[in-house]
């Protein structure tokens, strides 16, 4: 549960990125949105992303 409940977590996280990246919000809409999930900035939710991402990878092999 704990597991599902993460990846509901980054995938809203991802979404807002997404958006983001498609230029269909401006970056203080980004930003808030990002802080309201996260409690962090931007640039701290890509580096716990990137981190993540690597701890998954890792750990697959």
């Amino acid at each position: 549960q704990a597991l599902a409940e993460s990846k509901r977590h980054w995938q809203k996280v991802q979404s807002v990125l997404d958006a983001f990246g498609k230029n269909e919000i401006d970056p203080i809409t980004a930003q808030r949105r990002i802080r309201e999930l996260t409690g962090k900035g931007i640039p701290e939710v890509v580096d716990d992303g990137s981190f993540l991402l690597e701890s998954m990878i890792k750990g697959k092999k």
